[in-house]
């Protein structure tokens, strides 16, 4: 069938396109040809008066007086000779007409006339040139005033007819639907077989064919949309002597219908040699190609893992094999055999390795449907060891819905998705760890579904609370030490317990400064135990983000203009109201900033950029510093975590970035750094609208 019916197709196809565009090519030119010759009718009609107009002038001669029976005689000789002429005037330079002759048909009804106010004149009066009016109508006859400078004082006023360029337009039929009508310079319908369009000048500017006609001076055709809705072909031809556009127009269903029916005709042909070489391709089809058909959807269902040889050799009988596929058949029941044997060992081998693994292992497939497990998965979620899982889906087993979540993150994002599940009733604590990613073939890269690896973390969830709750007791227990110890350091600073000298005030300095560092740190650690336990207080105000980011830059400024940086405050847009905790954000501001400032040189620049994107509120801290290396990019926010090797000029207790983290998310808000060594770094955070105004209660709840 491919080889007879589509390259048929493609050629016939192909031909059908060639013929139907040649013939509408072939249409287009005719109605170019008729646009043409209507105007060259009107360009060989302007050039016949100027002949005429010649005649009449040259007959006057150089003479500064008029010969006046001379030229009337000539003038008469002209209307009696020129059916176009009705009536011409000899007119003065104010306008007067001095003599008339007219047409025997308008005998009575003439008179001399003045002009002094005709535009047309007006205008060959100032160029002193030849001169055409607007067309005009009068008792349905087209017309044009005609003026040329006959003496130095006298003008010669001719008024002519267009009554035969009518006809000839009215007379111009194509088909049915087809007809030609003339557009003056401005666009407006000055002849059509309508004579009620052209004596109201209808506008038809906006058309396309009209614009082109106007502006291009070219001859051509087109196809376009008329006001009524109808799709018309046509063509057009400029008049360059009065700046007119002769225009055909057609219906396009009728002018193209010859092309049309053509093309039916040969779809019908070439639908009909198709379908004769279907059945002829069935029939072979069936005759030469049926065994070998039936052969492979045996080899489906061995690929679907039915191997159930003795059914398959059934099957395999039941073919009227040909001679020639005889060997072929006992081959395919000797592989058959084989490949079951190799099947069955193989899933020995993998069921052993699953069984040795000490975690869960669950591989499904895109549709969560369970392909593979071991019995340590079973242990860990709590499922009946004899229960088969294969077959099933994933959120038909297992209740929590982590898993089944991670794999549908996992085939959207194409990463490793790393959840822990908290599994803990009454007093016994489990808590498990997921690692979901995506399985591919190791030389295709096909990817053949997902793989969930589940890992018991509960001792790490034990000895990580333990040292947790080891350094908050510390802490705690130094914090009120501390404390006394730099109370007594102020009563000795400042003189109350008696008279210090200089080189004592300065220890003690010293040692108050170092006692605050370490008091920070333990107020640093002991907040950090309470945004994780959830008891940190939090109340929701109203509050204005930029000046909480000026307080923040003021109070900074002194640190910023000592090493010489430049800190400034930017809105991106303008900034609404914002519903959240005023001092936990003015405490992530004044860390990321006093973070910028540990690791921006002299003469650097430090930015806080605040926009309103309308469902929150987006705060940029900017640096010109070293920056950081890719690698500290995701791990900059866990605790205790500080770049090596970075340039700042202090280091803390890397729990700072850690809090900001926390105070974001919550606000329910989110926070990145984007950084490049050598390029400066940029931490972006916002805070959602929204917010409950004085909501106590923690906001991740």
């Amino acid at each position: 069938l491919f080889l007879s019916a589509v390259p048929l197709a493609i050629v016939g196809w192909r031909l059908i396109n060639i013929n139907r565009l040649g013939l509408q090519d072939v249409i287009l030119e005719l109605h170019t040809n008729q646009a043409l010759s209507i105007a060259e009718s009107i360009e060989t009609y302007m050039k016949n008066l100027k002949e005429k107009v010649k005649f009449i002038l040259s007959s006057q001669g150089y003479s500064a007086t008029i010969n006046w029976s001379l030229s009337q005689r000539i003038l008469k000789s002209m209307i009696a000779s020129s059916s176009e002429f009705f009536t011409i005037s000899a007119v003065s330079n104010d306008g007067r007409e001095l003599t008339k002759v007219y047409h025997p048909s308008l005998e009575g009804r003439v008179k001399l006339e003045d002009h002094s106010n005709d535009k047309t004149f007006i205008r060959a009066k100032e160029s002193g040139t030849f001169t055409v009016s607007n067309l005009y109508y009068e008792n349905s006859i087209p017309k044009l005033n005609l003026i040329y400078p006959f003496t130095q004082d006298i003008f010669l006023y001719i008024e002519a007819s267009l009554k035969e360029l009518l006809e000839k337009v009215k007379n111009t039929n194509i088909g049915s639907t087809g007809f030609a009508y003339i557009v003056n310079k401005d666009g407006n319908i000055i002849m059509h077989p309508d004579v009620s369009k052209a004596l109201n000048f209808i506008s038809v500017a906006d058309r396309p064919i009209v614009k082109e006609v106007l502006s291009r001076r070219l001859v051509g055709s087109k196809e376009y949309t008329i006001e009524e809705g109808k799709t018309v072909v046509g063509a057009y031809a400029p008049v360059a002597a009065l700046n007119w556009g002769v225009i055909i127009q057609q219906d396009k269903d009728e002018a193209y219908l010859s092309a049309r029916m053509m093309r039916q005709n040969a779809l019908i042909l070439l639908i009909a040699v198709v379908l004769i070489a279907s059945v002829i391709g069935y029939l072979m089809a069936q005759n030469l190609t049926g065994p070998i058909l039936k052969l492979t959807n045996t080899a489906r269902n061995i690929a679907a893992g039915n191997f159930e040889v003795d059914k398959l050799s059934g099957w395999l009988k039941k073919i009227k094999i040909k001679d020639e596929l005889t060997e072929l058949s006992h081959t395919f029941i000797i592989m058959t055999h084989q490949l079951k044997k190799y099947t069955d060992m193989q899933a020995d081998k993998i069921n052993a390795i699953l069984f040795s693994i000490a975690d869960g292992i669950i591989m499904a497939d895109y549709s969560g449907r369970v392909i593979l497990s071991n019995r340590k998965a079973k242990e860990l979620l709590g499922i009946d060891i004899s229960e088969k899982l294969e077959d099933k889906n994933i959120r038909d087993i297992i209740k929590r819905g982590e898993i089944s979540v991670s794999l549908k993150e996992v085939i959207e994002t194409k990463e490793t998705i790393v959840k822990e599940i908290d599994l803990s009733h009454d007093n016994n604590l489990k808590f498990l760890r997921t690692d979901t990613s995506l399985v591919s073939h190791s030389e295709s890269g096909r990817e053949l579904g997902t793989v969930t690896v589940i890992r018991d973390i509960t001792f790490e969830k034990e000895i990580e609370g333990l040292k947790e709750d080891f350094i908050h007791s510390i802490t705690h227990d130094l914090r009120s030490p501390m404390t006394a110890i730099r109370g007594f350091l102020e009563f000795l600073l400042d003189g109350s317990a008696g008279e210090i000298n200089e080189q004592q005030k300065e220890f003690l300095e010293i040692i108050d400064n170092s006692s605050g560092k370490l008091l920070g740190m333990i107020n640093d650690i002991l907040d950090v135990a309470k945004l994780d336990s959830g008891t940190m207080p939090v109340e929701i105000v109203a509050m204005d983000i930029f000046d909480t980011a000026k307080f923040v830059a003021d109070s900074l400024m002194s640190q910023a203009k000592k090493d010489k940086i430049n800190l400034q405050v930017v809105k991106e847009s303008e900034l609404k109201e914002l519903h959240a905790d005023k001092n936990l954000i003015h405490r992530v501001l004044t860390n990321l900033v006093s973070n910028a400032l540990k690791f921006t040189p002299e003469n650097g620049e430090i930015k806080i950029l605040l926009l309103d994107t309308g469902d929150k509120i987006q705060i940029t801290v900017s640096d010109t510093g070293r920056g950081m290396p890719e690698e500290y990019l995701d791990k900059i926010f866990d605790k205790f975590q500080q770049v090596t090797g970075s340039e700042g000029r202090s280091k803390g207790t890397g729990l700072g970035l850690t809090i900001t983290k926390q105070i974001v998310e919550l606000h329910k808000g989110k926070i990145w750094v984007e950084s490049e060594l050598n390029r400066g770094s940029k931490f972006i955070f916002w805070i959602p609208r929204g917010l409950q105004v004085k909501e106590t209660k923690r906001l991740g709840d």
